[in-house]
This record gives structure tokens, sequence and C-alpha cells, in this order.
């Protein structure tokens, strides 16, 4: 893929599902390190952001 597409992808997923389900996509991005059970208590235990605001990732 070239990464203009890959650019053009992300923005159109930030645009739909804005950046807090980005920043959960990144994450999910490595599946060699994340297991469905962790990314599930990833998304569970981390609701806010570093300013105490709620992500709202649902």
């Amino acid at each position: 893929m070239k990464v203009e597409d890959a650019q053009r992808r992300i923005s159109a997923f930030t645009k739909k599902f804005d950046y807090p389900h980005l920043y959960l996509a990144y994450h999910a991005a490595l599946p060699l390190a994340l297991t469905p059970d962790l990314l599930y208590c990833i998304w569970g235990n981390f609701t806010r952001d570093i300013h105490q605001e709620p992500l709202g990732i649902l």
C-alpha cells in the first residue's frame, strides 16, 4: 500500500470515529504484543486521558 493511501484511510477513520478510537486502533495494530483479552483490559481500564478527560471510547 502506498503511504498516501494509508494516510487517507487513517484520516477517514479518524473523521468517522475520532481520536480516542484511533489511539486504541494504534495499539491494536500490534497483534503479536496484544491479545484480544489484553486489548479489552486496556480499553476497560484506561478511560481517561492524561488530563483526566473521558476518552469516550464506547
